[in-house]
């Protein structure tokens, strides 16, 4: 056999390198595209492993379905308190209002305005911040009183200090949950922009 001659050796060695540059990229393409094929998992394999379940819910929602909208089915549930003054012979209603479903901490909450508001009150909480007044309510459930300032702050026959309950580091501590059936009574003074409580329920 005659031995290749020198421009044989390098066309060779030429054709060997474009075939590594230009060919053998598309042939390990090819290969791992065949192996991802032949050992793809089935519907739901993979998927079940990671834990993942597709759903069509939103973040926070609990249980919901046309007839039990979101937070219904969570303790205690729709709760109402109606604010006066507590005077009978001089009674000024501040109106009912109605607790709605936090869905991103998971509480019933009560905020002194007009989105809580059932019905019609004689004074708002714009009047009360011009005006000041004495709030009366009794809690319909257990929970906390985030309430900043004012004259006086009193739970059932005892002071309390101003204070946000259910907010900061010391939240939802039981030392502070106010019973249900417990009345709650705070005084503001006139030209008070902080005039105003939010409360927030135990589940």
């Amino acid at each position: 056999m005659k031995s290749w001659k020198s421009w044989q050796k390098i066309a060779f060695g030429i054709g060997i390198g474009l075939f590594v540059i230009f060919g053998l990229p598309f042939v390990i393409r090819g290969a791992r595209a065949a192996w991802s094929y032949a050992f793809a998992p089935t519907a739901g394999g993979q998927q079940d492993q990671l834990g993942y379940q597709p759903t069509d819910q939103q973040p926070y929602s609990v249980n919901p379905t046309e007839e039990n909208p979101v937070g219904t089915n969570v303790p205690p549930g729709p709760v109402r308190i109606t604010v006066t003054n507590g005077n009978e012979n001089n009674l000024i209603n501040y109106g009912t209002y109605e607790s709605k479903y936090d869905k991103y901490n998971n509480r019933w909450n009560i905020c002194l305005d007009q989105d809580y508001l059932v019905g019609t009150a004689d004074k708002n909480l714009a009047d009360i911040k011009r005006e000041g007044g004495t709030l009366t309510f009794i809690m319909p459930a257990n929970g906390w009183i985030n309430n900043s300032a004012g004259t006086y702050l009193m739970v059932g026959n005892n002071y309390w200090t101003f204070g946000n309950y259910a907010e900061g580091s010391d939240a939802f501590n039981p030392t502070y949950i106010i019973p249900a059936g417990t009345p709650v009574t705070v005084n503001y003074q006139a030209n008070n922009p902080s005039a105003g409580f939010a409360l927030v329920f135990d589940n």
